[in-house]
């Protein structure tokens, strides 16, 4: 706001008379623009003449609308001054109420005290609430599948549990979804968080604010990250069954169909809304995200590892193809592979002990034993159950090449451990 020199006009008697706005000379370039709200806070006096100076026109060639605006400016302020202790008391009340300071917005009371348990008792207590009911309802989702306990025995209790339990997850989500700041999600500094939090100033300031086209946005924008958050779209998916199968019902369809059973068995993702409320999961998670850049080289690392070697055990094992167009292998493979018409790949006789055998085949001499690498995916099962050490055991190469490079392979899987 410019400054103002009050100078008396020497054309009237005494030099006295009406004061005169002159504004003060003031370099290029030195002119720094004061917010708005701290104009209207500098203190105001009356001049002689009955008007305030903040009345008086800076510039001599100032419209009359432009007078009549600044005029009218004390009034609006005092309407946005009321409805924002309007608003205050009753952030004040909820805020007395849930334990925290007066001051706070009640939005800001309202996402502490869902997402914070260390900011007062009744959030402390809100959250062992929250994990004894995802506790009871995994519990009942993991009983109701005994055979003592299931199949229209006790299906009304279970249904109640979970409609009660489905109440308190849809009553959270939506209330996290109206609290939800405006600078969820944003990266610090960012010039995002930098709009978001001038937009949380403007509604402050002025409540009226709120229902403009900018904020408007801005509330969209906050409340899309907040959905697509990946521990939030943990918690939709898992209060999405039990709504899902009451549409369904209430069309006619049929809720025993398999597509129900694959949305019965999402529920049992409640169980990752425990991370909120441990700090060790919590930790790890956050552990996990910085490390992202690092467990994707080692997975890619992996992967090239995992087909290479797939490849190599591939043709050290498959032996040979037979199929009708070389006669089954000179009928060297069993009558019932052979009846149903389709090839496949056999050991050669002396690949190792137990290549060949006598039974199944009554026009040959021997029959040839099946390769169980039959295809480079087949191999890369057992390549990473051997690389991870795990080794179950159900597939394993036979001939002699085959076993050295399974060596190789398994001190490899001890360094990538």
């Amino acid at each position: 706001m410019p400054n103002k020199v009050w100078a008396t006009s020497p054309d009237l008697p005494g030099g006295g008379g009406v004061e005169t706005a002159m504004p003060t000379p003031i370099s290029e370039g030195s002119v720094t623009a004061a917010p708005v709200e701290e104009a209207w806070a500098a203190p105001r006096t009356r001049s002689e003449d009955g008007i305030t100076p903040s009345m008086h026109s800076t510039n001599a060639t100032e419209p009359a609308s432009t007078q009549a605006t600044e005029i009218a400016a004390p009034a609006n302020r005092s309407e946005r001054a009321g409805s924002r202790n309007l608003e205050r008391r009753e952030s004040t009340k909820l805020a007395v109420f849930m334990g925290y300071d007066a001051g706070l917005p009640h939005t800001d009371v309202l996402w502490n005290f869902l997402e914070t348990p260390q900011s007062s008792t009744g959030a402390w207590l809100w959250s062992v609430l929250m994990l004894s009911i995802i506790i009871t309802s995994c519990g009942a989702f993991v009983l109701e599948t005994h055979p003592k306990l299931c199949c229209g025995r006790y299906d009304r209790i279970w249904e109640t549990i979970e409609k009660v339990c489905i109440a308190f997850f849809t009553f959270e989500y939506i209330c996290r979804l109206y609290a939800c700041p405006l600078v969820y999600g944003l990266k610090p500094n960012s010039p995002a968080e930098k709009i978001a939090k001038a937009t949380e100033q403007l509604i402050d300031l002025n409540p009226n604010a709120k229902w403009t086209r900018g904020v408007v946005r801005e509330e969209v924008r906050c409340r899309m990250r907040f959905a697509l958050g990946p521990l939030n779209m943990i918690d939709a998916v898992a209060i999405l069954p039990l709504y899902i199968e009451l549409l369904l019902a209430a069309c006619g369809q049929d809720t025993s169909i398999g597509f129900m059973r694959i949305i019965r068995l999402v529920r049992v993702l409640r169980l990752l809304k425990l991370g909120k409320y441990n700090e060790g999961l919590m930790l790890l998670a956050q552990t996990m995200s910085k490390s992202l850049p690092a467990l994707a080289t080692l997975c890619f690392i992996l992967l090239i590892v995992l087909i290479i070697c797939s490849a190599v055990l591939y043709y050290l094992e498959k032996g040979s193809w037979c199929d009708a167009q070389n006669n089954f292998c000179e009928n060297r493979v069993p009558s019932y592979v052979q009846s149903r018409g389709v090839g496949g790949w056999y050991y050669e006789r002396g690949a190792f002990d137990g290549a060949t055998y006598r039974d199944s085949c009554p026009n040959a001499v021997y029959c040839r034993q099946a390769s169980q690498f039959e295809s480079i995916p087949a191999s890369m099962y057992w390549t990473m159950t051997t690389i991870t050490t795990t080794g179950y055991g159900d597939l394993v190469p036979h001939t002699t090449a085959g076993k050295l490079f399974a060596i190789c392979i398994m001190f490899m899987g001890l360094l990538m451990l």
